[in-house]
């Protein structure tokens, strides 16, 4: 149930990113841009689910299977998960640490222009 209430405050707090879609290129740029700069490993990234946005990411493997058109805010999401497991030694979960990432990821995107509202 955590986790339900998680995701609820994460979408209702970054509604731009949740609505904006992303082509794999981007992705992949976007993904190498956060990892150089926030310090942590550029992560292998798949795409391999065809249903909405749906992510997951896997530190076993260091890799992150995304959907075929991800949103920013699912891809932001993966990513701070492998940035915290990195960064604080194994927190891996749905908590204030996650959220705090995930909203510098989104500003430094919103700072260097990666992405525009249409």
């Amino acid at each position: 149930m955590v986790d339900l209430k998680f995701y609820g405050v994460e979408r209702e707090r970054f509604t731009d990113e949740f609505a904006m879609y992303v082509s794999q290129g981007d992705v992949l740029r976007i993904t190498r841009k956060l990892s150089r700069h926030f310090k942590f490993r550029c992560p292998v990234v798949n795409f391999r689910y065809n249903d909405d946005d749906h992510g997951l990411a896997k530190a076993g493997g260091w890799a992150v299977n995304l959907s075929k058109s991800p949103t920013l805010g699912l891809l932001l999401h993966e990513l701070a998960h492998l940035h915290n497991y990195e960064k604080y030694s194994g927190n891996w979960g749905h908590n204030k640490k996650l959220m705090r990432t995930i909203s510098r990821f989104a500003k430094y995107c919103r700072k260097k222009n990666y992405w525009k509202k249409d």
